[in-house]
């Protein structure tokens, strides 16, 4: 009887260490799916802040193409104005020559036109 007893009590341990093996084994399962779910959760964070950063960045590209653009089309519109300004002062310098010349063409006409009255 007491064998026996000892048996029940060897098979009843027996089968508590199987049933904590068993429960032991699916914990480091689920554990180790804990781990990899965490591993992934924080990948996909860092994806998400990736992301987010490459869109900023394409928008931020794309707001400096625009401005480079607005920027060169107003250089070249002010190089545009600077060539007819400069064509401007060079005329203006050449009809101030002009105007100078008729000037003294007038007074020399003036001064030949008495000098040949008085001769006569």
């Amino acid at each position: 009887t007491s064998s026996l007893m000892h048996y029940d009590t060897l098979t009843s341990r027996l089968t508590q260490y199987d049933t904590l093996t068993s429960r032991l084994t699916q914990f480091d399962i689920l554990t180790s799916r804990h781990t990899q779910n965490y591993t992934l959760t924080s990948r996909l964070s860092q994806y998400d802040i990736i992301t987010s950063r490459l869109t900023k960045n394409d928008k931020f590209t794309s707001r400096l193409s625009q401005m480079t653009s607005a920027y060169t089309s107003r250089l070249t519109q002010y190089d545009i104005i600077t060539s007819r300004l400069t064509q401007y002062y060079t005329l203006t310098s050449h009809l101030t020559q002009y105007d100078t010349l008729t000037s003294r063409l007038t007074q020399y006409d003036t001064l030949t036109s008495r000098f040949f009255t008085r001769s006569d």
